[in-house]
């Protein structure tokens, strides 16, 4: 998910063919506009505003990784299948791994995926990679997100649009 801060608040970003930059709300607000899918419909509670690169404060790429079994994975799962499951979706590109760990499932050409509880992974990660040139963001950080409180995280980030 790409996020950015505007005006000292962050938003959710999204771009399209011809690379114009949106934020994203769910807050209905004086600049922002009810969000079109690309269909023309009008997507109710969703509202949109676009802006230029250098209007943002900021702006990340952030993405979960799990170290399951000493080893790392993607987190394949959206926040909000997080919250209703209890659980994560992991996954990997690579085939021996999997083959060696047992209980992955291949879901696309050379992508394998497994599900797994919150108690069977070793750390949950939070992955943040800088967009743009920011003075804020200038390197990839990573942060431990405790288990006790992925829950927590996947609202916090499913609040964005």
């Amino acid at each position: 998910m790409e996020l950015g801060i505007y005006k000292n608040k962050l938003y959710r970003l999204a771009d399209t063919k011809d690379k114009k930059l949106f934020l994203m709300s769910r807050e209905e607000a004086k600049e922002f506009t009810e969000a079109i899918r690309f269909d023309g419909k009008i997507i109710k509670g969703l509202y949109e505003k676009e802006v230029a690169e250098n209007d943002l404060e900021d702006a990340y790429e952030l993405n979960g990784k799990v170290i399951y079994k000493g080893r790392e994975f993607d987190v394949s799962s959206s926040m909000a299948n997080i919250i209703k499951t209890n659980k994560l979706i992991i996954g990997t590109l690579d085939y021996p791994l999997t083959e060696e760990l047992g209980g992955f499932e291949r879901v696309d050409k050379y992508y394998y995926e497994k599900e797994v509880s919150f108690d069977e992974i070793d750390k949950f990660l939070e992955v943040k990679k800088p967009l743009f040139h920011f003075k804020n963001t200038k390197s990839v950080t990573i942060r431990e997100i405790p288990k006790d409180e992925i829950i927590k995280h996947a609202l916090y980030i499913e609040s964005f649009a």
